[in-house]
């Protein structure tokens, strides 16, 4: 069914008895915001009449819309007559967060609206660190869960919103944890290594060659990190690990996708399929701080951004907005990048044209995606969620459980529907007490019959007993 084209939606006041109401208006009738689905006068919104002309928006607890010569504010921008208008369930108010007009607390988006509701990621919003937690260094999403280590400590959290301190971390200066295999493993300064089964709520200390470990991640069933010059491995995250030289200048950071681990450092970026393995990789100059995978892309930053979509054998660079950007993560279709300043930055996945936006006023040491979450720690933590509001539009004519909106059209004929199946259960009710009326009758039939017999019956016996 294709979406209806509408007269623009006008606010015509408080409900007045004796004035005329075309489709598409509305009105406040008992503190209720009620949409007109058929022209009416007279008709009470709020009775079992109203009801097969009315639709109900909201509660006494809404406020009364704005408006401007009787126009909804936020309604009607584009071409009016060509509008498409719907109706946004008061539980799914994060699609309409992303809109320019109107404001959360309309109920209503029109056509017009939908350029502001493409796919982003938003704001990144601070979130409480646990008390006593020290700074944090690097954070992983595993198993339905984010953890995050640091000095001396561990954090996890279920959405990335909820945080608890882990009980019981050893000691050590953790620099980054990676998931894997029903395992959350961290290394940290020194050739320290733990690890946690059980989503990061305990931790069992182990150990690891001596190394200054910078960066940790899980592909091809093993653990592998980097610091400058060595490398170490392990097949499940809590025993085993084994280092072996390799080459200097790497040590920064390391990511898995596609089936390629990729190292990166001040001299470039080197790649590996066993994480044993390496091999030097000709990229652009700069001191390459941090590097990802998502969707086929590797993306490396420092203060410019290198891209590769071969497994790391080739980069290509695209200048950055100045600033030291020191953690990136891809998810959602999009990169997200942090650092030692109060921004971020975020592409869609793939595009070389970056966004600068503001962040709280920390410094940001590494991030994490997961349950459609950026997650960011360093001195704080915070999160940014990726919405999809025009997806959802996609099926606005089919409203489910799920689905926050519904046309005009949908409200026309989900009330004929609601009606037929009102008609329904009457003709059901109806039958139901006919064949209960028969019953009865039925049933007193019998009882006449029986007793009649019975007094044949008694009369016979009496008449024998006379004889």
């Amino acid at each position: 069914m294709a979406n209806p084209v509408t007269k623009p939606m006008y606010y015509r006041g408080d409900w007045v008895p004796c004035c005329d109401y075309a489709v598409g208006e509305v009105v406040t009738r008992n503190g209720a915001l009620w949409l007109a689905l058929r022209q009416s006068a007279g008709v009470d919104p709020d009775t079992a009449e109203g009801v097969n002309y009315w639709a109900l928006f909201g509660g006494s607890d809404e406020p009364e819309p704005e408006k401007t010569h009787n126009e909804l504010n936020g309604l009607q921008g584009g071409d009016g007559e060509k509008g498409e208008f719907y109706h946004v369930l008061k539980d799914h108010l994060e699609a309409m967060r992303q809109a320019r007009n109107p404001a959360e607390g309309n109920p209503f988006l029109t056509a017009a609206d939908m350029p502001a509701l493409e796919k982003r990621v938003e704001a990144f919003r601070l979130r409480e660190k646990p008390e006593g937690t020290g700074a944090l260094y690097a954070v992983a999403f595993g198993n339905g869960a984010f953890v995050a280590v640091g000095d001396g400590c561990a954090v996890r959290s279920a959405d990335g919103r909820e945080w608890a301190a882990a009980d019981g971390v050893p000691a050590g200066f953790w620099r980054d944890v990676a998931y894997g295999g029903n395992v959350f493993a961290a290394l940290g300064l020194g050739g320290k290594a733990m690890w946690s089964e059980d989503g990061g709520q305990t931790w069992n200390e182990t150990t690891a060659p001596e190394g200054e470990w910078n960066a940790l991640a899980f592909g091809n069933g093993m653990f592998v990190g980097v610091c400058d010059g060595k490398i170490v491995r392990s097949l499940d995250g809590k025993t085993g690990w084994s280092a072996k030289e390799v080459p200097t200048g790497y040590g920064e950071d390391v990511c898995f996708g596609n089936g390629v681990f990729v190292a990166i450092g001040p001299k470039g970026a080197m790649n590996s399929v066993d994480g044993m393995t390496w091999t030097e990789q000709e990229t652009p100059g700069a001191t390459w701080r941090c590097v990802c995978w998502d969707e086929g892309i590797f993306l490396a930053l420092s203060g410019k951004c290198m891209v590769s979509t071969d497994g790391g054998q080739s980069w290509a660079a695209s200048d950055l907005p100045a600033g030291g950007w020191d953690a990136v993560c891809g998810g959602g279709g999009f990169f997200v990048g942090v650092g030692n300043s109060a921004y971020r930055i975020v592409t869609g996945a793939g595009e070389l044209a970056w966004v600068q936006t503001g962040a709280p006023n920390f410094l940001w040491r590494a991030l994490a995606f997961g349950l459609d979450t950026f997650v960011a720690v360093g001195s704080g933590i915070m999160t940014a969620k990726v919405v999809d509001a025009a997806a959802a539009l996609s099926s606005a004519n089919s409203p489910s459980g799920e689905n926050a909106f519904a046309t005009l059209l949908d409200l026309v004929e989900m009330r004929e529907a609601l009606t037929r199946q009102a008609a329904a259960l009457e003709e059901f009710r109806t039958e139901t007490r006919q064949a209960a009326a028969g019953q009865v009758a039925a049933l007193e039939e019998f009882r006449t019959e029986t007793r009649e017999a019975v007094t044949r019956l008694e009369e016979s016996l009496i008449i024998e007993g006379e004889a």
